[in-house]
Parts: structure tokens; sequence; C-alpha cells
């Protein structure tokens, strides 16, 4: 179920836990994966970094 959540967009994945995430998880999500790298809902910082977990 919350896999399909997660289809919804970046927040909805973040709010049900599995963002971001990497292809073959629950959570990924290929219209998500913006820079087409196998990681979906990302967090960048402003000036286009990724951001470290």
């Amino acid at each position: 179920m919350r896999h399909y959540l997660a289809s919804e967009g970046c927040y909805s994945a973040s709010t049900v836990g599995l963002a971001p995430a990497r292809r073959g998880e629950p959570g990924y999500w290929h219209k998500l994966d913006g820079d087409k790298d196998g990681i979906s809902c990302e967090l960048w910082t402003p000036d286009g970094r990724r951001a470290k977990r």
C-alpha cells in the first residue's frame, strides 16, 4: 500500500517513509527519478548538489 501512495509524488513518498528510494525498492517510481540515476525523490541543496543523509 505504501508503495502506491508514494506514486503520488515525493512529498507523499516522504510522508510514508519511502523517500528517497533506489530502483527495485518499494517507493521507487521512475517518474520521480528526475536525473534517471536509479534514486527517486533525492534531496538536493539549494546550490544544486545532492544532499547527504
